[in-house]
């Protein structure tokens, strides 16, 4: 019950902060609920931030195994260096970018960084969310950035 109210403030919180939010019950829940979303968004590319929660999700393996939307997988295993390195660039252009927050604060903030800690892209997120007008990779045309919570 006490982790049901503290998620429910969490999201809340979020919310006033001006992101959406969705919670889910399990890895399972939040995974159709992910696939759900790409369907309603169809973009016409997607990349993600090798977060965890994608990969407990389901969400990369199935990314790697549909056919509907490009899919630019910069973390693929065996693939030369330099492909890499040209994927990672494309990532940047792509039309949805998925990743995670190392940390979601009970005030309703993301904390999100890179593999070295430092920020990385996905800092726009906080901007946006709160200055939807603002143009930033996360917020091209219009778009407002989203944030998803999962408990």
């Amino acid at each position: 019950m006490e982790q049901a109210k503290t998620t429910e403030r969490c999201a809340d919180r979020l919310r006033r902060n001006g992101f959406e939010v969705a919670t889910a019950a399990d890895a399972h829940e939040a995974g159709e609920y992910i696939r759900s979303r790409i369907a309603e968004l169809a973009p016409a590319s997607i990349s993600f931030g090798d977060s965890m929660t994608l990969y407990a999700t389901g969400t990369v393996e199935w990314l790697r195994t549909q056919r509907t939307y490009p899919f630019i997988d910069t973390f693929e295993q065996g693939v030369p260096f330099r492909e890499l390195i040209e994927r990672r660039r494309q990532a940047l252009l792509c039309d949805l970018f998925l990743t995670g927050a190392n940390a979601v604060t009970l005030d309703g903030e993301a904390a999100l960084a890179g593999h070295d800690r430092q920020p990385h892209r996905s800092d726009s997120l906080r901007t946006a969310a709160r200055h939807p007008d603002r143009r930033s990779e996360q917020n091209r045309g219009g778009r407002r950035c989203r944030l998803q919570a999962y408990p």
